[in-house]
């Protein structure tokens, strides 16, 4: 049999084509767990005597579907507001049975517990918005998925009202001429016997597109984050830098201190100001002291050496937060070229997890598959890791991720290693190890910088300075993410002209043969 997929809006053929495994299963299931993974889809888990299957209830414009789904999906670590109340009015309950309104898009599950009024779940896929809605009793509607949210809207709320079917557009739930045609074309003999036939096809055409919009996190979502956090730090060191110009005022005062000291037999209190002659000045100008007329002539001295002790203080502190900002403004613009290098979805997950982002309202994996995934991971070479072998038995590392320069740092490197960085440009992380840890050569140091410098932003640039040092120096941050260094060491500093290398073909990996800067 020969399946071809079309563009599957769920239009009545569809649904006329999902109903019979629908109303063959579900009845006599109990619902065991509901999940609401985003704001336009819920999962109901059933189980009973048909076995155990998920129910997908999709209301997004594009993917709309009520089917069997066989997708693992991720949920939010805290239950949306419609599932949480589903949870605790209708999870639980058995389905008693399942019907259509006739010529019309509109499916409702009744349910019931063991003692209680019956329940029900009324799934709309009519229009561009469809609607969930909990229904008890006759149909009296108690909660809806979907409320509108402009507030001229609000007279359509039907809280406390019985259901009432939305009117039937004319001629737009009818069933199309091309019948099967709107969902797919089956050649073979007869139709396919499995209930869950079609809900198996409509959920290889379903899932791909919930990924690609709910699942997915892509490279552009991840750049547009580095970028936000970015901008957010360089304010905060405008901020800084701001109140460290503004200590430095405070320390200009430190000699008008001494030139009050001299002449405080001229102050009274009251004054506003006083004018003294500058003893510092090779001039002997006169200057004006600002006073604190509601203060006396001691207590202002006081107050200007107080003045001047703070600011002291607070510089030393200011430059520590001014440094830890720009190291870290560092280190998101290495991740920010990373990224956009990145052509690998898993490493893009891994950049994702970094920043804390995560796809739409979706929470982290459960523990135990994180664990096994970890345990994996670690039987396989890292991610994001290049080595190059030079003529005389020397070995470059280059990092291309976070992981990789993670990896560097904490396994491949040893104290001597060199570690080379192109200067104030984002980019890799390059590792120089030479065979029984013997000083490198010349032409070993050039290679290795000239890698540094092709693999960072400044690859086309005429110039670019790369900084080395031994990995002894380099130290990690407390608390700090993965890639994250600090340089706690004197550095040299080599000059590559990576335009030059560019320009021709791959960087040679032979010293003897490259023409050094």
């Amino acid at each position: 049999m020969t399946v071809l997929f079309y563009y599957c809006p769920m239009d009545m053929t569809t649904l006329d084509l999902l109903l019979p495994a629908l109303q063959e299963l579900l009845p006599g299931s109990f619902i065991r767990k509901i999940h609401q993974m985003t704001g336009w889809h819920l999962l109901l888990k059933l189980g009973g005597r048909h076995g155990s299957h998920n129910l997908l209830c999709s209301l997004a414009p594009m993917d709309p579907g009520l089917h069997f789904s066989t997708g693992r999906f991720f949920n939010p670590p805290r239950p949306l507001r419609f599932c949480a109340f589903l949870r605790h009015h209708l999870q639980g309950a058995m389905i008693q049975s399942i019907e259509k309104i006739p010529d019309d898009r509109i499916v409702i599950i009744r349910a019931a517990r063991a003692a209680g009024d019956p329940l029900a779940l009324i799934v709309e896929l009519t229009g561009k918005r469809g609607n969930l809605i909990f229904a008890r009793g006759e149909s009296l509607i108690v909660e809806e998925l979907l409320l509108p949210r402009h507030p001229a809207a609000a007279n359509r709320l039907r809280q406390g009202k019985s259901y009432t079917p939305p009117p039937l557009p004319p001629g737009l739930n009818q069933p199309s001429e091309t019948g099967k045609k709107s969902f797919l074309e089956a050649d073979g003999k007869g139709e396919n016997s499995d209930p869950l036939f079609y809900h198996q096809l409509y959920d290889r055409w379903f899932l791909p597109r919930y990924r690609q919009h709910y699942d997915v996190i892509t490279k552009q979502q991840v750049i547009k984050q580095l970028r936000k956090k970015q901008k957010r730090l360089r304010r905060t060191i405008g901020k800084i830098e701001q109140e460290a110009a503004e200590k430095r005022q405070h320390l200009e005062l430190e000699p008008f201190g001494e030139l009050l000291k001299s002449s405080l037999h001229q102050v009274k209190r009251g004054d506003r100001e006083v004018t003294v002659v500058n003893y510092w000045s090779p001039g002997l100008e006169k200057v004006t002291i600002p006073l604190d007329p509601a203060l006396s002539p001691i207590r202002n001295l006081e107050k200007l050496y107080q003045r001047v002790k703070k600011a002291k203080r607070g510089l030393g502190m200011i430059e520590n937060r001014l440094a830890a900002c720009r190291e870290e403004l560092a280190y998101l613009e290495d991740l920010g070229y990373q990224v956009e290098e990145c052509q690998n979805q898993e490493e893009i997950s891994d950049y994702a997890a970094i920043l804390g982002l995560k796809a739409r309202e979706h929470g982290q994996q459960p523990r135990q598959q994180k664990m096994q995934g970890e345990k994996a991971a670690g039987s396989q070479p890292p991610r994001g890791v290049e080595m190059k072998a030079l003529d005389g038995g020397a070995t470059i590392v280059i990092g291309k991720s976070a992981a990789g320069n993670e990896h560097i740092y904490r396994h491949l490197g040893t104290g001597n290693d060199l570690w080379f960085h192109a200067k104030d440009v984002p980019g890799a992380h390059v590792l120089l190890k030479t065979p029984n840890h013997r000083p490198a050569t010349k032409a070993e140091i050039e290679a290795a910088a000239r890698l540094a410098a092709v693999n960072s932003r400044g690859r086309n640039d005429t110039r670019v300075e790369v900084i080395y040092l031994p990995r002894k120096h380099l130290k990690k941050p407390k608390g700090g993410k993965p890639g994250q260094v600090l340089i706690r060491g004197p550095q040299q500093t080599i000059s590559i002209h990576p335009a030059d290398e560019m320009a021709g073909s791959t960087p040679l990996l032979s010293p003897t043969s490259e023409k050094t800067s």
